[in-house]
C-alpha cells in the first residue's frame, strides 16, 4: 500500500508517464529482457531492460533479427548491433541516468 500525504482516497492521483525511442541493443540469457538505450548524439547511451509489455508476437517477431546481430556476450546477456528500434513509455529518469519501469509500446518501422 502507498500512503500519500494529504490524500483521503477520493482524488485521483496523477502521474507522469514519458515517451521515447529507443533502440534495443541485447537482451538477457537466462529470462527474458532487453537492453535498452537511446541515442545521444553519435553514441546509444544505456537506458535499461525492457520487461514490461513485450508480447509473445513481438518476441517472436524479433528473435531472428537479434539472433543475426549478435556483436559479443558475457555471462548473463547477449549484445547486438543497435538497429531495432521501439517506442516505450516510463516513468522517469533515474539519478545514474536509465528509464524507470519502461513498457513496450510498439516497434518502429
Amino acid at each position: 500500500m502507498i500512503y500519500v500525504e494529504g490524500w483521503d482516497g477520493n482524488e485521483a492521483i496523477s502521474l507522469s508517464v514519458n515517451d521515447a525511442e529507443v533502440y534495443i541493443t541485447g537482451y538477457r540469457k537466462d529470462e527474458f529482457g532487453w537492453l535498452i538505450g537511446y541515442k545521444d548524439g553519435k553514441r546509444i547511451r544505456p537506458a535499461g531492460i525492457l520487461e514490461l509489455g513485450v508480447g509473445s508476437i513481438e518476441r517472436k517477431s524479433a528473435w531472428p533479427i537479434l539472433s543475426k546481430m549478435k556483436t559479443k556476450e558475457n555471462k548473463e546477456f547477449v549484445f547486438v548491433e543497435p538497429a531495432l528500434r521501439c517506442k516505450v513509455k516510463f516513468r522517469e529518469w533515474t539519478k545514474v541516468g536509465l528509464m524507470r519501469l519502461p513498457v513496450f509500446d510498439e516497434f518502429v518501422l
